[in-house]
């Protein structure tokens, strides 16, 4: 947001952990930090953590 008017609406990139997997009713779902939850179908790549 700029002076209050929304300037974009574009997706974007955002990285977390994977803490657990779920088989929900649409297929796997990714369990992220904090809660969040994800279907496998919107992850783009995993990778391995350092």
């Amino acid at each position: 947001m700029f002076n209050g008017e929304i300037i974009s609406t574009r997706a974007v990139a955002a990285y977390s952990r994977v803490t657990e997997t779920e088989m929900g009713d649409e297929g796997a779902v990714l369990v992220l930090t904090g809660g969040v939850s994800v279907p496998a179908s919107a992850v783009e790549s995993l990778r391995e953590a350092r």
